[in-house]
């Protein structure tokens, strides 16, 4: 029985040691988009006003030729950036991210095209 102690303690430690890093791992993983979250208690005594939002907002625009589809997204996209700088938003707030291709399929054949672009500002 002696000789067996060492071999007993051993696994008791790989043990341990397995249960740690699960529950490190669990946390990490429970943790892990809280940075994406606004959290808020207590009460406010007063109004408070913020002058600091970030958005972002996408424009789509389907139809069964890439050309079609990207004619009518530039136009749409256009509309809304002329929109969003004539209500205040300046050039440098404003972010447009590159189009972004869907192909839409039916089967195996190709029924259409669907193409976004994102604005984000501040």
């Amino acid at each position: 029985m002696r000789e067996r102690i060492p071999l007993l303690v051993g696994l008791t430690l790989l043990a341990a040691a397995l249960l740690l890093g699960s529950v490190a791992i669990g946390s990490g993983i429970r943790d892990r988009n809280r940075n994406d979250v606004v959290t808020v208690t207590g009460s406010a005594k007063q109004r408070i006003t913020s002058d600091y939002a970030i958005w972002d907002m996408s424009v789509s625009a389907q139809e069964a030729s890439p050309t079609a589809a990207e004619g009518r997204l530039s136009s749409a996209a256009d509309a809304v950036r002329s929109f969003l700088l004539s209500h205040g938003l300046t050039a440098g707030e404003l972010s447009t991210q590159p189009i972004y291709t869907e192909t839409l399929t039916r089967g195996n054949t190709v029924t259409g095209y669907r193409l976004t672009r994102t604005f984000a500002g501040r």
